[in-house]
């Protein structure tokens, strides 16, 4: 599969060469390669990307889109656009009203004609026949000219497709004396063309609906310098598009937001219902971003904005998804590949049918003659239901993309459907990515040199303020995750900081140490990491500190507070803080749901640079037998390799993660899921899948991403069955003269309408389980 000394993924992304060379080359090296070489979201995806495209996968009409003009086709145009020929096409598409008229006019003509002996005694036989004449010739006039420009085009490129077959079988019914049949099918195409176009549209769902919500109007306020307290004299509204990244905006309690920004003042509880799907309302303050889009319930606040309104959340999303829709699976471009070569095997075809019967004794000519046979399986033998197979794929990435799922292209849902490990990043995707203080022990007499054996008294950091208050006073200055643990738990706990800090410093790998005053009272004070506290105990202490940890188990962080009276004695104080990262509340029910999927073919692994013993905890709790810890991105990349060549049947791996340290591994992977707080993440870029965090529990996505990709799959296997059933059922009891032109142009259409139908299966919601709840269809 790979070459001796190179492994890559299939997606042809992130690319990893064994040997010595891979152990010197640095990890902003490799990330760097991750997000220059994977082709996934980007501006680039982004940049012609038309929202108001109207192009589809219709075969029953349409003109050729995206292709190069030559020198004939360009001519054609001049004439056509001369002739007025091209404006009146455009009407005929635009307007439905003519199809409704040519389809009355047909049915004049039909009945004349058929009935012409019965109203022949009312009225001349002339008359009859010029009127019923001229209704047949005014449906060729009204239907024919678009058929007609449609074709002329495609012979003028050389391209033999559905529109010349179809347009050859309705001159070949002229040809044979059958007119009305001819009529007919330029009816039914036209009749089929409008409802595919409509389910079409259906399955790609109105993308502009996600910007109907938003405001076109921004309330630019100027903010106090101390506080960012708004000064509403300066109110002044204008309109988003206006509105440059770095102005303060004000939105009140019932407001939608109109930009993306960052809160600079207030508080409010937040529903993103239009971003995500998700309306239960969950707490922002001052520092957290908020996508534009999303709704203030309860509160005021001021936002500092932080893109524009053509780079906001829902624009990208919307990018996004159209860019996703247009391009093509791995079905659509086989079909395009083989579809000129399929046209001229049925053209040929259709050569040896009206050539071949006469020799069996079938006549040339007549409704049962071997061109009207010709006709009819030149009509049933045309791939329009093969075509519209692909439709699956647009539905799927609609449905998705309005639960704040964003997808690069139907590849992707290809590769979801056969991928039978998915590798789980832990921090951040399976976890909250914080920590979490859960408890204060104390260590009475763990300083001394007397030999007296410690006692522990374990406390929650509510029943001792005291010491979370020293721990809070000397975290004040730092952002490291347990300072800023410590941070909310005080808040949480409303402990208070009495102290007035001096000389602070901190020591990064190792903790933070202080001189501290309270009253009349000197302190010195250190915080972390047992190596770095130790030095200020004794070794007997020392050794007892680490016999705790020992006792109470590997899984958890360990932070050590030492305070320290100058010239008291006996005045040392020891506490031991332990710290956790707390668990997704739906991520036990994700991940059982993700294994039972696949006919609990679909395994689950965690890959994680966390520490081993951390790792096992998280996953004996969510039910996870395979785990890998101690992982740089690097070490991350060859596990992927790994479980791809060892251990995966199928050869497929999905990995997801949210960080830029999961980069190389996205890339990687045959299928990267990136948990993003937004589509500019630096996870993003390198991911081919897209779960938007804002404001719920993006885990619960991951089955039903699954889920859509494997009905996905079914419906497509559907399609292409139903599509070959179609053409071979209709085409031989064509040419054996069994059905009539009409049956097969009716039994071709109907099941093209039909494909369509069922590609819009995908729109439906998949079967609620536990973990679904969150989702809101």
């Amino acid at each position: 599969r790979y070459l001796p000394n190179q492994r890559r993924s299939r997606r042809g992304g992130f690319r990893l060469y064994h040997g010595n060379h891979d152990a010197t080359r640095g990890l902003e090296e490799q990330i760097s390669e991750a997000l220059n070489t994977s082709k996934s979201f980007s501006e680039l995806d982004l940049e012609d990307v038309c929202l108001d495209d109207p192009s589809h996968p219709c075969c029953a009409g349409g003109q050729r889109e995206g292709d190069e003009v030559n020198q004939v086709e360009q001519q054609l145009k001049t004439v056509f656009s001369a002739l007025k020929l091209t404006q009146f096409s455009n009407l005929v598409k635009e307007y439905t009203a003519f199809t409704y008229v040519s389809g009355a006019l047909l049915l004049i003509s039909a009945v004349i004609t058929m009935k012409m002996g019965a109203i022949s005694a009312a009225v001349s036989p002339a008359i009859l026949s010029r009127v019923a004449g001229a209704c047949l010739c005014s449906v060729y006039a009204i239907l024919g000219v678009p058929a007609f420009i449609d074709v002329a085009y495609n012979l003028a490129a050389f391209k033999v497709d559905i529109h010349v077959l179809t347009l050859l079988a309705v001159f070949g019914t002229v040809v044979i004396g059958c007119p009305l049949e001819g009529a007919l099918l330029l009816l039914l195409f036209e009749t089929a063309y409008i409802i595919e176009v409509r389910l079409t549209k259906a399955a790609k769902g109105n993308l502009a609906l996600l910007l109907e919500g938003a405001p076109k109007m921004a309330v630019v306020v100027e903010v106090s310098e101390a506080d960012k307290s708004p000064n509403y004299d300066t109110e002044r509204t204008t309109r988003v598009e206006e509105v440059q990244p770095g102005k303060y905006i004000v939105v009140k309690a019932g407001e939608i937001v109109p930009l993306d920004g960052r809160i600079v003042y207030g508080s409010s509880f937040i529903t993103s219902e239009n971003i995500t799907g998700e309306s239960l309302p969950y707490r922002k303050m001052a520092g957290d971003s908020i996508p534009a889009g999303a709704r203030s319930v309860d509160g005021t606040i001021v936002l500092q904005t932080i893109r524009t309104s053509a780079e906001s959340t829902p624009m990208r999303i919307l990018k996004m998804t159209a860019a996703a829709q247009g391009k093509k699976p791995r079905i659509s471009q086989f079909l395009d590949d083989w579809m000129n070569v399929y046209s001229r095997v049925i053209l040929g075809c259709t050569f040896v049918v009206s050539l071949g019967l006469p020799l069996l004794g079938v006549s040339v000519l007549g409704p049962n003659g071997s061109l009207y046979r010709a006709a009819a399986f030149l009509t049933a033998a045309a791939p329009c239901a093969l075509v519209m197979a692909p439709l699956a794929y647009v539905t799927s990435i609609s449905a998705i993309s309005r639960k704040g799922v964003l997808v690069k292209g139907g590849k992707v849902l290809d590769a979801l459907s056969k991928c039978d490990i998915i590798a789980l990043d832990k921090t951040g995707t399976l976890t909250e990515g914080e920590l979490e203080c859960t408890g204060i022990t104390h260590v009475n007499g763990a300083s001394g040199t007397n030999g007296t054996t410690p006692t522990f008294n374990v406390l929650s950091p509510s029943e001792d303020k005291e010491n979370l208050g020293i721990a809070l006073a000397v975290s004040q200055g730092s952002n490291h995750p347990i300072s800023l643990a410590i941070k909310k738990c005080a808040l949480e706990s409303s402990a208070q900081n009495g102290f007035k800090i001096q000389d602070f410093r901190q020591i990064p790998g190792y903790g933070v140490e202080a001189s501290a005053k309270k009253g009349n009272s000197s302190y010195e004070i250190q915080f972390g990491s047992i190596n770095f506290v130790s030095k200020y105990l004794s070794d007997s202490s020392t050794k007892q500190i680490t016999n705790l940890v020992k006792s109470s188990g590997q899984d958890k962080v360990i932070a050590v507070l030492h305070t320290k009276q100058p010239g008291t004695e006996n005045s040392d104080k020891t506490s031991l803080f332990t710290f956790a990262d707390k668990i997704r509340s739906k991520s036990a029910s994700a991940v059982d749901d993700l294994q039972m999927l696949k006919d609990n073919e679909l395994k689950v692994s965690m890959l994680t640079g966390d520490h081993e013993a951390n790792a096992l905890n998280v996953a004996a709790k969510l039910g996870i037998s395979n785990v890998r810890a101690g992982l740089l991105p690097e070490d991350k990349v060859k596990c992927i390799e790994e479980l791809r060549s060892d251990v995966s049947k199928s050869g497929y791996i999905a990995m997801v993660g949210d960080g830029i340290n999961d980069a190389p591994a996205l890339a990687t992977a045959d299928v990267g899921i990136a948990f993003a707080d937004s589509t500019t993440a630096a996870a993003a870029s390198a991911a081919d899948a897209i779960v938007l965090k804002e404001g719920g529990d993006h885990i619960s996505s991951l089955p039903y991403i699954f889920r859509v990709a494997h009905k996905t799959k079914r419906i497509l296997k559907q399609n292409i069955a139903l599509a070959m059933v179609s053409i071979i059922g209709t085409s031989l009891p064509s040419v054996a003269g069994y059905f009539p032109l009409w049956l097969s142009v009716s039994l071709h259409e109907g099941s093209t309408v039909l494909v369509a139908l069922n590609s819009l299966r995908c729109l439906l919601p998949e079967s609620r389980s536990s973990l679904e709840t969150g989702l809101r269809y």
